[in-house]
C-alpha cells in the first residue's frame, strides 16, 4: 500500500503523499524526499477565501485589517473557499483537502512582533536625574498611518504597576539618541494596583516632577546603554492632577505608618510667634545650656480627628511625633534682650535654625481602634 501510494504522487520519487493524523481527522501532506528535492520542486499552495464581514468592521482594506493584527497579535478567522497545491507552479492533487476545507477553522496568523525594548524612564531636571521606573519591557502597540503616529507601550509586561504608553511621531525618530519635538506620553496605573501604594508614589512623583519648566523625559536602552528617546517638549493626556501635592504626601505617610519608619527630609528655620515672656526664658535657658551649639528636639502633636484619605478609605492617625536632629536660636543674645524688655501682651518671634544638622524625621502613628 505504501508503495502503491509512493507510485501515485505524481512527483514520484521526489514526493511521497504523508498521512498526518490530527484529531479524528487525517490531512494528507506532500513530503519531499530530500532538501535538495525541496529546492528543485518547490511546493506552494494557492487559494480564495472571504473575509466575515463582521472582522472588516473599522477597516477600509484588508492590509490595514491584516496591520492591526500584526500589531495586536490577533488571528484573523477568515472563510476559505478554495485551496489546492502546486509543485514547480503546476497543479498537484491533494487527498482528502476539500474535507479539511470544510470541516476545519480557518485564521490568518499575524507575524510575531520584533522583541521587545528593555528601557529605564527617567527625569532630569537641572543637573540631577531622577529613575521613575528602572525597568520597562516596550513594545509596539498602534500605528496611525494618516497621523505618522506609532505607539509603543508596556502593556505585555506582566509585573508591571504602571502602564506607560508613549506617542512617537515618526518624522522626529532618528537612529540612535532620538530626540522628539511632539511626543505625547501617557502614564496611569494599572487597574489591578490602583491601591498599591508603590504604584501611587511613583506616579505621583513622576507627575510632579512633569510640572517643572525645564524637565527632560528619557528613555535609555539597558541593552546598550544608550539613550532610546529623549522628549524636551511633550504632554500628557488629559487628567487631574491638581491635588497631586497633597496626594503625594498622604502616600508618604501611608508608606510610613505601614513600614513603621519616618519620614526624613531638611529643616529650614523655624519660627514661634510666643507671648508667654517665662516660655521665652524657659528656651532661652534650655539652648543656653551647651552655648547654643544645637539641640536634639523631639516634638509631639495631637490633632482632633487626625487622618489620611486616600485609594477610597481613611486611615486615622493617634499622633504625630517630629524629631530635628539639632536645632539652636538664631541671635540668642538679642532675644535675651527682647525678652527682657518685653511688655505684656507682646508677641515676640523666636527663630530656631539648623545646628550641626539639617535632618528632621516625622514619625507617624495610627489609632486602632
Amino acid at each position: 500500500m505504501t508503495n502503491l501510494a509512493n507510485i501515485q504522487h505524481p512527483y514520484y520519487p521526489h514526493y511521497t503523499y504523508k498521512a498526518v493524523n490530527f484529531g479524528d481527522k487525517t490531512f494528507v501532506e506532500h513530503e519531499p524526499r530530500s532538501r535538495e528535492d525541496a529546492q528543485l520542486f518547490p511546493l506552494s499552495y494557492r487559494g480564495r477565501f472571504k473575509i466575515p464581514k463582521g472582522n472588516m468592521e473599522g477597516f477600509t482594506n484588508i492590509d490595514d485589517l491584516i496591520h492591526d493584527a500584526y500589531i495586536k497579535q490577533k488571528e484573523i478567522e477568515i472563510d476559505m473557499v478554495s485551496l489546492y497545491s502546486l509543485i514547480k507552479g503546476e497543479k498537484v492533487p491533494t487527498p482528502f483537502l476539500d474535507d479539511v476545507i470544510k470541516d476545519s477553522k480557518w485564521v490568518i496568523k499575524p507575524e510575531p512582533l520584533p522583541d521587545s525594548l528593555k528601557l529605564k524612564l527617567s527625569a532630569i531636571t537641572g543637573n540631577q536625574e531622577f529613575s521613575i521606573i528602572d525597568y520597562l519591557e516596550m513594545s509596539v502597540s498602534d500605528f496611525n498611518k494618516e497621523e505618522n503616529f506609532i505607539t509603543i507601550n508596556n502593556s505585555r509586561q506582566q509585573y508591571s504597576k504602571l502602564l506607560v504608553s508613549l506617542m512617537i511621531p515618526l518624522m522626529d525618530i532618528e537612529k540612535d539618541n532620538a530626540k522628539l519635538s511632539n511626543a505625547k506620553i501617557n502614564i496611569r496605573i494599572k487597574d489591578k494596583y490602583q491601591g498599591s501604594i508603590e504604584a501611587n508614589k511613583n506616579f505621583i512623583n513622576f507627575m510632579m516632577l512633569s510640572k517643572k519648566n525645564d524637565i527632560t523625559i528619557t528613555f535609555k536602552n539597558l541593552v546598550n546603554q544608550k539613550n532610546f528617546l529623549i522628549a524636551h517638549d511633550f504632554n500628557f493626556d488629559d487628567g487631574d492632577f491638581t491635588n497631586l501635592e497633597s496626594d503625594y504626601e498622604s502616600v508618604q505617610i501611608l508608606e510610613s505608618v505601614i513600614s513603621q519608619e519616618p519620614i526624613k527630609h531638611k529643616v529650614k528655620k523655624q519660627t514661634l510667634n510666643l507671648s508667654d515672656k517665662q516660655g521665652i526664658k524657659n528656651i532661652i535657658e534650655n539652648f543656653d545650656q551647651n552655648g547654643n551649639k544645637g539641640k536634639s528636639l523631639r516634638v509631639e502633636t495631637s490633632v482632633e480627628d487626625p487622618r489620611i484619605e486616600l485609594f477610597d478609605a481613611t486611615v486615622p492617625l493617634e499622633k504625630l511625633q517630629t524629631v530635628y536632629s539639632s536645632l539652636m536660636v538664631e541671635n540668642i543674645n538679642k532675644l535675651k534682650r527682647k525678652c527682657e524688655d518685653m511688655e505684656e501682651g507682646e508677641v515676640i518671634k523666636v527663630n530656631l535654625v539648623p545646628g550641626t544638622s539639617n535632618e528632621v524625621e516625622q514619625h507617624y502613628f495610627a489609632r486602632f481602634e
